[in-house]
């Protein structure tokens, strides 16, 4: 055989070979690919297009394109004559039919086929379902549509950014409120409105929840295009995290608050009177209290033996009486007190160091009762010690005055519950009925006659103020009388949890 027909050969080998690659790519490929002639007959219809349109290939080799929708006929004539002229498509969405009549989604990426002489015999066409993606695309513009609809109805300033924090979208609240005649660019910006002495804390916040990924909220003043004045808002930010927890966007409001921050002023205006109040009329009235009972024993001194036993009984009761309501005017000072506690972040008492020092107060009192206390030791808390002092000293106080026929026992302990201590101090007391467990922080409330046991019944009430201006609860649980009583209470731990 010559070297010409041996070349000859080996061409057709490469050839056959060529075309074996390519039909088995067809028949094995998981997308429809279709060819048509230049007459637009299908010379090629692999499983994967019988597999989405529903026709087999003995049903449509050598007819036109069974799946076009008569309202897709001048559509599909115009991408053949476009296919015809050489130029093709890729990514084309159209919608066509399947065999049972079902509409299904593509996109339709086109290529010419060509023969020896460059002229275009035929078309090849690749086909992908994106009939999901389509539905999927659908439910989405209309979740947008909806968004978008809420944000321009609700009396709020709503905006959206970007993972780093650029503003993509205001709603017209914001455009009215801050930009001057409706100016969408400057909203994008709203930044530039905020007041000059709150902006820099609040930027720096919005920097530090970028990073972070933490909501994002902060009270701040925004200055009102049509007056020019400044009104309060609250500005928070929430992120919307993808399944690796990265921010993908955030959604942002501003809720004018500048009536609320008037009606807040007001009142701690009212409470500093108040509290101001409170104090004086304390000091005040204690010195009439003093002249009273200093004169009425001088009274008992000089004429006791003139006087009758009732008279002298009279005046043991007047000067009892000026005891109590001095002991009163000190307890409303201590409540009043409690209520305007300061809560000053970073501050770290020792309750047991706290406890050593009530039981030391208390040296008189538990000696008479002969009261004992057990305790494993106690934490670290994030609070004033004076007020964690406060708090025992009222709780033991209680346990030993409230004491049962047994020497009074306090068991006191700490369990940690999250970012919180949980304190009980438990006793042997004369326990409280269950009816009774809310009451019992009520101010002035007393379960028994001030003549059986002494006290004004603020102690609790002053107890529980502590307690809930450092974001904690108190509460007491009892079997009932004679059974005794715990009470419990939540403070802030320490970040290192000791």
């Amino acid at each position: 055989m010559s070297s010409k027909a041996k070349q000859g050969e080996s061409e057709v080998d490469a050839l056959r070979d060529t075309n074996q690659l390519l039909n088995t790519i067809i028949l094995n490929s998981p997308l429809p690919i279709v060819a048509l002639t230049a007459e637009g007959d299908i010379t090629v219809w692999n499983p994967a297009a019988e597999r989405l349109f529903g026709w087999t290939e003995a049903e449509v080799i050598g007819k036109p394109l069974p799946f076009i929708p008569e309202s897709k006929l001048d559509e599909h004539r115009a991408m053949r004559q476009r296919d015809l002229a050489g130029q093709g498509f890729t990514g084309l969405e159209v919608r066509r039919k399947r065999k049972d009549g079902t509409p299904v989604d593509l996109s339709v990426s086109t290529a010419p086929l060509r023969g020896p002489d460059g002229r275009v015999t035929g078309i090849m066409s690749l086909y992908v379902d994106i009939t999901e993606q389509k539905c999927v695309r659908e439910e989405l513009r209309r979740g947008e549509q909806r968004y978008r609809f809420l944000a321009e109805s609700i009396p709020q300033m709503v905006w959206t950014a970007d993972p780093d924090g650029t503003i993509d979208y205001v709603n017209q609240k914001v455009v009215h409120y801050i930009c001057r005649e409706g100016d969408h660019q400057e909203a994008s910006d709203w930044w530039a409105a905020v007041h000059p002495d709150d902006k820099e804390e609040a930027a720096n916040r919005w920097a530090a929840c970028l990073e972070s990924g933490d909501v994002f909220t902060t009270a701040l003043r925004l200055c009102l295009s049509s007056t020019g004045g400044y009104h309060w808002h609250l500005v928070r930010a929430l992120p919307l995290l993808d399944e690796a927890g990265r921010v993908t966007r955030w959604f942002g409001t501003c809720t004018d608050i500048q009536e609320q921050k008037a009606v807040e002023d007001e009142l701690r205006r009212a409470n500093e009177d108040l509290n101001q109040f409170a104090y004086s009329a304390s000091h005040d009235l204690q010195e009439p209290l003093r002249m009273i009972a200093s004169y009425t024993q001088l009274l008992h001194r000089r004429y006791g033996d003139k006087l009758d036993s009732a008279a002298d009984t009279y005046i043991g009761y007047t000067v009892e009486g000026v005891k109590r309501m001095q002991a009163l005017l000190a307890d409303l000072l201590a409540y009043t007190q409690a209520i305007h506690v300061e809560t000053a972040n970073g501050e770290i008492a020792d309750a047991q160091q706290a406890l050593d020092k009530v039981w030391s107060n208390l040296r008189e009192t538990r000696a008479a009762s002969g009261a004992e206390i057990r305790t494993a030791g106690l934490p670290h808390v994030r609070m004033n010690e004076a007020h964690v002092v406060q708090v025992f000293q009222n709780l033991i106080g209680n346990a030993i005055k409230y004491r049962g026929p047994e020497p009074p026992v306090i068991e006191i302990g700490a369990t940690r519950r999250g970012t919180h201590w949980e304190f009980s101090v438990r006793d042997n007391g004369i326990g409280i009925a269950p009816r009774y467990a809310t009451q019992v922080f009520g101010i002035f409330k007393r379960l028994h006659s001030s003549a059986a046991l002494p006290g004004t019944g603020i102690g609790l009430a002053i107890c529980q103020k502590i307690i809930e201006r450092y974001d904690g609860r108190i509460w007491v649980e009892s079997q009932g009388e004679g059974k005794g009583s715990t009470f419990f209470f939540t403070v802030p731990a320490t970040d290192a949890g000791v």
